[in-house]
């Protein structure tokens, strides 16, 4: 889970860490802004890391960011 941060640090808007009671592990929690295709990416990095037993995700659409001086 190290390289994350490294390659999607401008992505991430929200990271969050919490350990489950009786050392039965932790919970990851990322909100990301980024094209479709790094998402796909970055969950693909994250199925593949050792430290990853199993990965749920849920995908919430927000929007779509118009470019500076675009139309609204």
């Amino acid at each position: 889970m190290g390289e994350i941060p490294r390659e999607f640090g401008a992505s991430i808007r929200s990271n969050s860490h919490n350990c489950l009671e009786d050392n039965a592990g932790c919970v990851e929690t990322f909100a990301l802004e980024a094209e479709y295709s790094d998402f796909l990416r970055f969950i693909g990095i994250v199925r593949g890391a050792a430290e990853s037993l199993s990965v749920e995700y849920t995908v919430v659409p927000i929007g779509t960011m118009q470019p500076e001086g675009g139309e609204h």
